[in-house]
């Protein structure tokens, strides 16, 4: 029995580590005028993305903020420290209001911009490759 467990467990453990050795794939930019011409326009989307997705985490953090402000305004007539604590907790107040800008979702649609202008897919990075798992 603590021979099939052992099996199991090392079955596992191979498995987990292979897939962090499987093929890794980048997008090349295309080196002909025209290409690069047309990859300046992903450039632009790609930047206009990462604005937006910036401008949407701060949103989010500034509504975040406004809320617990509203919640702590509300609370602060209670007199005793721990309902009033309690009564923030209970409300929300308590949350943690940071920007989780994500530009993640930038990433794909630009890889696939780059490739429609003449990139190329490759298993080795260069300077100018963009990851693409």
């Amino acid at each position: 029995m603590v021979l099939i467990g052992l099996r199991v467990a090392v079955l596992l453990v191979a498995a987990l580590a292979c897939t962090a050795c499987g093929p890794r794939y980048f997008v090349e930019p295309p080196t002909h005028e025209a290409g690069r011409i047309c990859t300046s326009v992903c450039d632009s989307q790609k930047a206009t993305c990462s604005f937006q997705a910036t401008a949407r985490a701060e949103s989010e953090r500034q509504s975040c903020e406004s809320g617990n402000s509203r919640v702590i305004s509300r609370c602060s007539g209670i007199a005793d420290d721990k309902q009033r604590h309690n009564c923030e907790g209970g409300n929300g107040a308590g949350n943690y209001c940071a920007p989780a800008t994500s530009t993640a979702s930038c990433s794909a649609p630009y890889a696939q911009c780059v490739l429609s202008c003449g990139g190329t897919v490759n298993d080795v990075r260069s300077a100018t490759g963009i990851p693409v798992y």
